[in-house]
């Protein structure tokens, strides 16, 4: 569920009680489960729903300063550009062929989500990165193409010498430094992964992982008769209507 509210004037009245419940009767015999980020005041009122919060974790990969990963990268691929049609048909093609970015929690077919990311706060973070089925990379293009089976597209940004990974989308997961050997980046000492990062590859020369509690405003709730990830897990924020 996502963007739960009531106009102030209508509040106390028992409503999104009401719609939540008639939405679950609804939607019961086609899920397994119902999950939401709420806000931690609204503990008591999912509660009474049903729903118990989970604590999440935060993953951060700190790099060995020897590394490739920590030398001026200048990257094998392109940013897209979402306000033009071509780039935005990149972002959903790949989101419609991606595998699960992680086993433990993850988002199949939100090609809309990601279109709406890619427009509003996300810009210049998508990153293209064309590969042949050999596994080396194709020159960058402008214009014309379509995301391929063999392609990344990469959800990044970088600041304050760490690199933010938000998302891969991808048909076969690569590793952390096949990712971090293709995207235009300075001197990094860390990534923050968007997401559970069990796909990774991570190797013990790439770094120690880092886990500890996530720290946020929002709680995540989740509510099934069969459970959910055991912790430690990350819910991709951006997977997050």
């Amino acid at each position: 569920f996502g963007t739960v509210m009531t106009r102030p004037e209508y509040r106390n009245q028992g409503l999104a009680r009401h719609l939540m419940q008639h939405a679950m009767k609804t939607l019961q015999d086609r899920c397994d489960l119902f999950y939401l980020m709420g806000d931690k005041h609204a503990v008591g009122f999912y509660r009474k729903l049903g729903f118990e919060a989970v604590a999440e974790s935060a993953f951060t990969l700190r790099l060995p300063a020897a590394t490739p990963q920590g030398l001026e990268m200048p990257g094998a691929g392109r940013f897209l550009q979402p306000d033009r049609p071509e780039d935005m048909q990149v972002i959903l093609d790949a989101a419609s062929m991606r595998e699960s970015v992680s086993l433990t929690a993850g988002v199949l077919d939100a090609g809309y989500l990601l279109g709406f990311y890619a427009m509003h706060g996300f810009e210049n973070r998508f990153y293209w990165i064309r590969r042949t089925a050999e596994g080396r990379d194709h020159p960058p293009v402008t214009a014309g193409s379509r995301f391929a089976d063999t392609d990344w597209l990469v959800v990044f940004h970088e600041a304050d010498g760490i690199l933010h990974l938000h998302d891969v989308l991808a048909t076969r997961m690569p590793s952390v430094r096949q990712v971090l050997a293709g995207l235009p980046h300075g001197t990094c000492h860390a990534v923050s992964f968007g997401f559970t990062p069990d796909r990774m590859g991570i190797a013990a020369e790439d770094g120690v992982l880092e886990t500890e509690p996530r720290v946020n405003e929002d709680t995540f709730f989740v509510r099934s008769g069969i459970g959910f990830a055991t912790p430690p897990f990350l819910y991709p924020p951006i997977g997050l209507a």
